[in-house]
């Protein structure tokens, strides 16, 4: 995108404030706007002059695709998944870790899996709600934890 940008400084820094307001904007109400939103950011960069036609078809291809991948990185789409404040690799990381200690190399996928289930119930994983639970009452409103 930014090679549409190259003669515009100016349009190319309002390009990027306007996806990373599209992209921050977290109002699950505001779900119906991003089509509109994003259209107008594509039309911002429609308006640009530079550019051979393959570098611009290129960049419109690009941008297109990602409109269509917007419930991966939009945020008003991301945060209505409870993820406890959690990023995914963070995620990754913490559920290899609690595997490793309960798992070992030589175990049967079916002993394997009845670890996993089991995890639910360690002390571990109480603790962690209990030190936990004042954040997620405030994530999850109507849910009793």
């Amino acid at each position: 995108m930014r090679k549409l940008f190259d003669s515009d400084r100016a349009a190319w820094h309002a390009f990027v404030d306007m996806f990373w307001r599209i992209a921050k904007r977290s109002d699950l109400l505001s779900c119906a706007d991003f089509e509109a939103e994003f259209a107008d950011l594509t039309a911002l960069a429609r308006a640009t002059t530079c550019c051979d036609e393959k570098t611009r078809e290129l960049a419109f291809e690009w941008l297109a695709a990602l409109g269509e991948r917007r419930e991966q990185w939009a945020a008003r789409f991301t945060w209505k998944h409870l993820t406890l404040d959690v990023h995914s690799t963070q995620r990754a990381e913490a559920i290899h870790s609690a595997l490793q200690h309960i798992i070992s190399s030589s175990d049967k996928i079916n002993k394997l899996w009845e670890k996993v289930q089991g995890f639910e119930s360690d002390r571990c994983f109480r603790r962690f709600m209990d030190e936990h639970r004042r954040e997620l009452v405030h994530l999850v409103p109507t849910t009793e934890l």
